[in-house]
C-alpha cells in the first residue's frame, strides 16, 4: 500500500434487513348453517392472537389464526349471527440465508372474504390473506469511511441508525368485561393496541398505552348481533443495557394472545401483550463507493431507517336510507379496513373502506340487518415523510353514534388509525482495499500456483500477493461474483505485477 494513503474505518452496529416476502394465502372454513337461512352477509374476519414462527432448513414457517362472524337472513329477512371457530393458516417462505436467532415480522392482512351456503347447508368462506415476513439481525458492520492520498474517490452521503440497545418483555394483563349474555353466546373478541406513547428513564424505558377491544355477542331476544367494547390500560417498564439517555427510543407492541373465561357476570379477559424496545442514535457519514488506482472489496446490504409514526383521530360521516317506515336502528357494526398507504412529502395517503352492517326493525318487531361501504381518502402530517418511502397504516373504530330520523340515518365513526413510515436503503460500501504496487512483489518469478484457504475470497488473494481482482479473473477465467471454495487452485501472476506499468 502506498506510504502516504491513510484509511479510516469506523464499526457500527447496524439492524440489516436480511430478507423480505410476501405470500397470498388461501384460508377455507365450512360450518353449519341452520336450514332457514337463506343467504349469508359478508363475514368478518381477522387475525386472532400473535403468529408462530418456525425457522428450519433454510424455510421459514409462520401459523396463525382467523377468527370472526357471519350473518345469516332468513326468508322473513331476519338475521342469524353465527360465530367462526378460529381456523388455522400457514405459509412457508424459502429464506436459506435465515439464521434462529434473526428477528421475523409477521404482518398478516385479511385482503377479501367470500362466502356462500352450498347444498348440504354449510356455509363455505375463503379468506384471501396477505403474509408478509421481515428478517432483521443486528450486526457489527466495518466500513471504510475515508481515505486520503488516493485519487478520484467516490463518496455517498447516507444517514445511518446504529443500535446501542435492545430489550424485550412479555407482559400479562388481565380485565373483567361485564355482558348482558351467557358466555356461550360470545361469537369473537378482537383486540387492539392503541395509545401507545414511551419515554427514556435513566436507564429504563417506560410504555404505556391501551389495549382496545370489542367482543360480538349474540342477543338471542332480540335476534341481533351486538357489541360491547371495552379498554385497558397498562404502563411498564423495561430495562435496557447501554446508552439509552443518548439514544432515540422506538416501541413495537405485539398482542400474543387473549383469553375468554366466563364468570357469572361476563367474562375475564387474560391478554399476552409482548413489548420490543430498540434504542438508536443517527450519523450522517459519508460512505465510500469507489476509489480510482485501488483494488476494493465491497458488501451489499439493506437497512430500514425509521423516520416516524404517529396516532391519528378522524371521524367517518355520512347518511343513508332505510325504505321501511317505522323503522329502529337498534346496533350497528362498523369496521374499517385501509386499502393503500401512500407516503408523500411531509404527509401520508390512506385510502380504505367503512364497511356498516346495520340492525333494525319494523313494526313486526323483526329485526333486519343493511349492508353499506363507503370509501375515504384521507391526508394526514408527518414530518420528514418523503415521496418513495415505506408506510403503513392500522385502523381501529370507536364508540360510533348512528341516528335514524325520517328514513334516513345519520352515523359517526370516530376511527383511530396509527400510522408508521420508514426508509429503505439499499447499500454498496467499501469494506477493503488496498492499492496494487508493482514494485513491492514478494517473489521473482512470473507465476505462482496458490491453494486457496477457507473462508478465502478473491480480494483476499488479490491483496495478500498485491495483484488486482481483474487480473486473477482474467487468469484464471474466473467469473465476477463466483465463491471460491477452500482448496481452490488459482494462478498469480506475479511476472505481470512486476513488469506490466499499467498495473
Amino acid at each position: 500500500m502506498a506510504a502516504n494513503l491513510l484509511v479510516d474505518r469506523n464499526k457500527f452496529q447496524l439492524q440489516k434487513v436480511i430478507a423480505q416476502s410476501t405470500q397470498e394465502v388461501t384460508v377455507p372454513a365450512s360450518l353449519p348453517v341452520p336450514d332457514n337461512v337463506q343467504y349469508l352477509l359478508k363475514p368478518i374476519l381477522f387475525p386472532v392472537g400473535m403468529e408462530s414462527v418456525q425457522i428450519d432448513n433454510g424455510k421459514v414457517r409462520v401459523q396463525g389464526q382467523l377468527g370472526g362472524l357471519v350473518c345469516g337472513i332468513n326468508e322473513d329477512e331476519s338475521v342469524i349471527p353465527i360465530g367462526v371457530e378460529p381456523v388455522q393458516y400457514s405459509a412457508s417462505f424459502p429464506l436459506p440465508m435465515v439464521c434462529e436467532t434473526d428477528r421475523v415480522m409477521v404482518d398478516a392482512v385479511v385482503e377479501t372474504v367470500e362466502v356462500d351456503k352450498d347444498e348440504q347447508g354449510r356455509a363455505n368462506i375463503i379468506a384471501f390473506v396477505s403474509v408478509t415476513v421481515t428478517v432483521s439481525r443486528i450486526e457489527e458492520v466495518s466500513l471504510v469511511t475515508d481515505v486520503s492520498g488516493a485519487k478520484d474517490v467516490e463518496k455517498e452521503e447516507q444517514t445511518l441508525q446504529v443500535i446501542v440497545c435492545t430489550a424485550e418483555e412479555l407482559r400479562e394483563l388481565n380485565h373483567q368485561v361485564g355482558l348482558p349474555v351467557p358466555a356461550e353466546q360470545i361469537l369473537a373478541t378482537q383486540v387492539q393496541v392503541t395509545n401507545l406513547n414511551w419515554q427514556v428513564l435513566e436507564s429504563q424505558v417506560a410504555v404505556e398505552g391501551k389495549v382496545s377491544g370489542v367482543i360480538y355477542f349474540a342477543q338471542q331476544t332480540k335476534k341481533q348481533l351486538a357489541t360491547r367494547m371495552f379498554e385497558r390500560e397498562f404502563s411498564h417498564t423495561l430495562p435496557v443495557e447501554g446508552e439509552v439517555s443518548e439514544a432515540i427510543v422506538t416501541c413495537a407492541p405485539q398482542l400474543a394472545s387473549a383469553i375468554l373465561n366466563s364468570n357469572n357476570s361476563g367474562v375475564d379477559l387474560t391478554i399476552n401483550l409482548g413489548l420490543y424496545v430498540q434504542g438508536y442514535r443517527e450519523v450522517r457519514l459519508e460512505l465510500l463507493s469507489g476509489v480510482g488506482g485501488a483494488d476494493f472489496e465491497t458488501i451489499s446490504f439493506a437497512v430500514t431507517n425509521r423516520v416516524g409514526e404517529s396516532e391519528f383521530r378522524m371521524n367517518l360521516d355520512g347518511h343513508f336510507q332505510i325504505s321501511e317506515e317505522s323503522a329502529t336502528v337498534l346496533s350497528a357494526i362498523p369496521e374499517v379496513r385501509v386499502l393503500e398507504t401512500t407516503a408523500l412529502d411531509e404527509k401520508i395517503m390512506v385510502r380504505g373502506v367503512l364497511s356498516l352492517l346495520i340492525f333494525y326493525a319494523v313494526d313486526d318487531e323483526t329485526t333486519r340487518a343493511i349492508v353499506r361501504e363507503d370509501e375515504f381518502n384521507q391526508f394526514f402530517a408527518l414530518s420528514g415523510s418523503v415521496t418513495g418511502m415505506t408506510a403503513q397504516a392500522q385502523a381501529w373504530c370507536e364508540e360510533s353514534s348512528f341516528v335514524l330520523e325520517n328514513g334516513e340515518v345519520q352515523y359517526t365513526v370516530p376511527a383511530l388509525f396509527r400510522v408508521d413510515v420508514k426508509e429503505s436503503l439499499e447499500l454498496n460500501p467499501i469494506v477493503d482495499l488496498h492499492i496494487v504496487d508493482p514494485h513491492a512483489v514478494r517473489a521473482n518469478a512470473s507465476v505462482v500456483l496458490y491453494r486457496t484457504q477457507t473462508g478465502e475470497n478473491l480480494f483476499a488473494v488479490a491483496k495478500k500477493f498485491n495483484v488486482t481482482q481483474q487480473m486473477l479473473r482474467d487468469c484464471n477465467r474466473v467469473p465476477e461474483g463466483e465463491q471460491l471454495p477452500a482448496g481452490t487452485k488459482l494462478t498469480i501472476p506475479l511476472y505481470l505485477a512486476k513488469y506490466n506499468k499499467e498495473v
